[in-house]
């Protein structure tokens, strides 16, 4: 392999290589990396506004989730109370993404394999 002038060039190279991964079914099929790619496709799909948005709103589902006992933590708000909140979180959520079939149609895939990450995390961290 034949060395560049071009210093960007190893960069450039990596990224085309990682975005022909993705674009492969099943390299994508691990729940981390389905994860990661929801995330990125969001950030290059919507703007930055509503990406912030949206990840606000996913972060306030992550620590009603924690509430909830998920990682081992004591439950609180009520079940119920919960339950709602999340509902009402989700439906925020899709709102957001509405106008891009694809993030819509992933989303619950994404919430539930990040859930999984981050209950994995915090298990390997106790």
């Amino acid at each position: 392999m034949g060395h560049t002038s071009e210093p960007d060039s190893g960069m450039k190279r990596a990224a085309e290589v990682s975005e022909a991964m993705l674009s492969v079914p099943g390299y994508a099929d691990d729940s981390m990396f389905f994860t990661v790619r929801y995330g990125h496709k969001a950030k290059e799909t919507l703007r930055k506004c509503d990406y912030d948005e949206l990840m606000e709103t996913l972060d306030k589902m992550t620590a009603l989730w924690l509430k909830s006992g998920g990682g081992g933590a004591k439950p609180e708000p009520g079940a119920e109370e919960r339950h709602a909140q999340i509902m009402e979180l989700r439906r925020h959520c899709l709102e957001i993404i509405k106008d891009f079939p694809d993030l819509v149609r992933d989303f619950d895939r994404f919430h539930a394999s990040s859930k999984a990450a981050l209950s994995a995390v915090m298990r390997s961290n106790t």
